[in-house]
């Protein structure tokens, strides 16, 4: 498992229950559960709604974290 933790100066804000998948030698991201969950989502802590979070930035940062990993996106 990858699980990614977003924090603020409160604590956690977001969880990201992400997997890898190995396919042909190709490390895979995916969401843990695969197509056993139904919930391919973060975990949302209610205070991220209230405050200018901007997801897209926390993405970013997130991809650029994992591209480290020699990962390839599904």
């Amino acid at each position: 498992p990858k699980i990614v933790v977003v924090k603020d100066e409160s604590g956690p804000i977001l969880l990201f229950p992400f997997g890898l998948q190995q396919k042909l030698n190709i490390n895979i991201l995916v969401w843990l559960g695969g197509s056993q969950a139904d919930y391919t989502a973060p975990i949302i802590h209610k205070r991220f709604y209230n405050n200018d979070y901007s997801i897209n930035i926390i993405w970013e940062n997130i991809f650029h974290l994992l591209k480290t990993l020699q990962l390839r996106f599904s």
